[in-house]
This record gives structure tokens, sequence and C-alpha cells, in this order.
């Protein structure tokens, strides 16, 4: 063997055990908690349902149902009866379909995506959504009516909100309070216009115009983004990358989570057709084999003798 082979199978030994030394694994991705709900034929000890709400039979499956579209002033929510376990600093990502068709002179009011820290929910009508009075509470609304500004006179002082800025909506509300944080249009329908979907029936990008929309939560690093799809159109992410410290506001990593809804002297049939949540969880990645400094001295050693070795053979 030529000195120069042997320096090389010496040298590539030592390669493959450094690469096997300081070699990583990837971190493994599972799921922890998730819920999921294709439709709600079968909700029995599963969901809670207060007020108007209720389940009715659909041409798309069974639909939870908050508002019926034909009495006035209902209000109605749908709970998850198990808390749900977020992922680290409170992770998830929650999809469902929702379908909202106004009533005769409708639409009116709305409807929350919510997470709340408490089992028991107080539905509440009109402009509040099913959804004030919620303590340690974060919900995404989905708002079909204006009820403009409470120090303008249009809108009840008691929801404790920032106003809305028209009837067509999605928005952050926390604690039980209508903030309208991250207030953002669906492609941008009503951003000019206060009133642009209000009888409205089949007016695209309109929440209230009877197409079945999907709606996509995400939440994870502290920050929450929403996107919503009018049927087949192409998806719009209404709010991108809202800073909020979601477990600390709900205080409990391990949430309720649900729907609210409500109606007015307008009225609208709210539906949720599906409910699918997950928690992604990320393993930290095992420690690296690191071999000892004389286990690396000694190996190199014997790389060089055996070297010195044969070079010395060839010669004598």
């Amino acid at each position: 063997m030529t000195l120069r082979r042997t320096l090389f199978l010496g040298l590539t030994a030592a390669a493959a055990l450094m690469a096997a030394a300081t070699a990583v694994r990837a971190d493994p991705v599972k799921f922890g908690s998730v819920v999921g709900f294709n439709d709600f034929s079968s909700i029995g000890g599963l969901i809670n349902l207060q007020g108007s709400a209720t389940t009715v039979a659909t041409t798309n499956g069974t639909a939870l149902s908050l508002t019926q579209g034909t009495t006035q002033n209902q209000a109605g929510s749908a709970i998850l009866a198990s808390p749900f376990t977020l992922g680290p600093d409170g992770a998830f990502n929650a999809s469902f379909r929702f379908q909202i068709t106004p009533g005769p002179s409708g639409p009116a009011d709305g409807f929350t995506f919510v997470l709340q820290q408490g089992a028991a929910s107080w539905p509440q009508p009109g402009g509040n959504l099913g959804y004030y009075g919620t303590p340690n509470s974060v919900a995404i609304e989905f708002d079909t009516y204006n009820n403009l500004s409470p120090t303008t006179g249009g809108g009840p002082i008691s929801q404790g909100g920032a106003g809305d800025v028209n009837d067509n909506h999605v928005a952050v509300d926390v604690n039980g309070l209508l903030n309208d944080f991250a207030s953002a249009s669906p492609y941008g329908v009503g951003t000019n216009s206060p009133w642009a979907c209000s009888g409205v029936t089949n007016g695209a990008g309109c929440l209230a115009n009877g197409d079945i929309w999907s709606a996509m939560v995400s939440y994870a690093h502290g920050k929450l983004d929403v996107t919503v799809q009018d049927g087949s159109a192409l998806p719009d992410t209404v709010i991108n990358g809202y800073a909020i410290d979601i477990p600390n506001v709900l205080g409990t990593n391990t949430p309720y989570i649900g729907f609210t809804g409500g109606d007015g002297g307008l009225t609208s049939s709210q539906q949720i057709l599906s409910l699918n949540v997950t928690a992604a969880i990320h393993d930290p990645p095992p420690p690296a084999p690191v071999p000892e400094p004389g286990s690396l001295a000694l190996f190199a050693s014997g790389v060089v003798a055996l070297v010195f070795w044969r070079h010395r053979r060839a010669r004598a």
C-alpha cells in the first residue's frame, strides 16, 4: 500500500468519525391535541350548545346553527365540552367552513371563533355577537353589520369596543370586549364604504352573501394570522402577523374553543359547517454524541503511527 493511499484511508476514517460526532437529528414534529368535525351530525357530549344554537340538516351535512335568521335578537354559542391543549407558546391551527344567509331585511350581526378560559358562555344578541362579557378570551369576529362608534351614538357603549369600520370585516376581540383590533375587510369589500354589503344577498366578498366560506386561523411565536376564502375565489389573508400573547390573555394553555353568534333587529342564518383544530408540538432534538477529546487524540495518533510504519516498511 502506498503512502498516499494509506494517508487517504486514514483521513477518510477520521472525517467519518467527525461527521458522526457532529451529526444532528432533524427536529421531529408530532401533533398533540386534534379536533375534527367534517359535519356536526354526532356531537353528543362533545359540544355544548347554549341560547339559540342548535344543529340543522343542510344539503352540505349537519351544521351548527348559531342563529336561524327567522327571529330577532337571537344569540347562541357552541363550545367544545373539553378543553383543548395548545402547542408550545399557545401554537395552534384552526380551519372551519361557514355560511351566512341574510334574513328578510338582513344581514346582521355576525359570529366569532373564540378561545376562552372557562367552559361557560353568556350569549348576548345584536352587535355583542354572542361574545360580550366573556372573560379571559380571544375571539376572531366575522362582523356583518356596522354598529359604528359608541362615541358617535351608533353602537352600545356596553360593548366596550372601538366601533365597527363597516358592515363587512374580520377583527380580533379580547376579554369579552368588541375591541376590533386589526380590523380588515375580506377582499377589500367595504374598505371605503361603511355600508358596502347591507341588503346585498349575493355580493362577492361579502361575508353574508350566502356562499360557503372557508376560514383559516393560525397562531405561533406570538403572531396571529387569519385567512378567508369566498367559495372558490382565491384566499385572502385579512390579518397577517398580528402580535398578541394569547396564552397570557387566556391565563391557560388549555382553553375551551368554539363559536358565538348574534343578531338584532336584522337577522341572519349563521351556520358553521365544519371545524378542525390541531396543535403542532416540536420535540427538542436529542443531544448529538460528541467523542471525548482523549478519544479523538488517540485516534489521530493511531492514524499518524500507521502512516509512519507503512512508510518505513516500504523503505526497508
